[in-house]
């Protein structure tokens, strides 16, 4: 949980993107069904799929700060444009109520 007064860390691929990488050198090993001593190409066929489900949650994490990032966003913009609708709709003198009734 954040303090109340930091901004949360931007949305960002990187972590996914290791994660994704990290998937692709397991899933060539197990394509090459290479194995040696220490480790065989099965192991790394479950490191393939343990990557690609940290991927997958790397993902929808960022996906989720991304959707925060949107409506933040969203909430400031509605609150500029109702200050500006509120400036606009004030009367334009000071003794006028209503500037529809002014004769020109």
């Amino acid at each position: 949980m954040q303090p109340e007064n930091t901004t949360p860390a931007p949305a960002s691929l990187d972590r996914a993107t290791l994660r994704l990488s990290q998937a692709v050198g397991f899933l060539d090993e197990w394509h090459a069904q290479l194995t040696t001593e220490t480790r065989s190409y099965v192991a790394a066929g479950h490191d393939a799929l343990a990557a690609i489900d940290a991927t997958v949650r790397a993902l929808h994490d960022t996906r989720a700060v991304l959707v925060d990032e949107i409506r933040r966003d969203e909430d400031e913009r509605a609150a500029r444009v109702d200050e500006l609708l509120a400036r606009l709709r004030k009367p334009s003198h000071p003794n006028t109520e209503d500037d529809s009734e002014m004769t020109p």
